[in-house]
């Protein structure tokens, strides 16, 4: 009986081993880089938030984009998509675009747009302000 006691111990003890391997892989994933020597995670407990929240957001876009006749004239619109990191002090950072439309100025006019954001409520994991690698895509459309 003690044996068959042992094995199973041993069993359990394998499985939880490879729970513990599939949660470090977990995390693994949802760390996208580092910023500062940290790492800047894609997952987290409270994710960061525009100050004013999402509503704020698209007002604040759409009141500071600038859309010149120039592109008007040409017909160009489309979405650009930023990717950036929110610092544990809210403030944004290594903005950069992962898609674009317009390289001469869709693609400057949302990187402006992102550097110049206030700052933003950090995001938390386990309690603690963390980098997050925040995606905003920003839609340039003719009216």
């Amino acid at each position: 009986m003690l044996l068959l006691t042992n094995a199973t111990a041993q069993k359990k003890s394998k499985r939880e081993s490879k729970e513990q391997q599939t949660v470090k892989e977990v995390i693994k994933s949802d760390i996208s880089g580092t910023f500062r020597g940290e790492p800047v995670y894609t997952v987290v407990d409270e994710p960061c938030s525009f100050t004013g929240g999402s509503g704020a957001l698209m007002k604040y876009i759409s009141k500071n984009i600038q859309y010149p006749e120039v592109r008007c004239c040409r017909g160009i619109q489309g979405r650009v998509i930023v990717t950036f990191i929110i610092a544990k002090d809210g403030s944004v950072q290594q903005a950069k675009v992962i898609r674009s439309i317009d390289p001469d100025y869709c693609d400057k006019e949302a990187l402006r747009i992102v550097k110049g954001m206030p700052k933003w409520k950090a995001s938390k994991l386990k309690g603690k302000p963390v980098h997050q690698r925040f995606t905003l895509p920003i839609q340039f459309r003719l009216m």
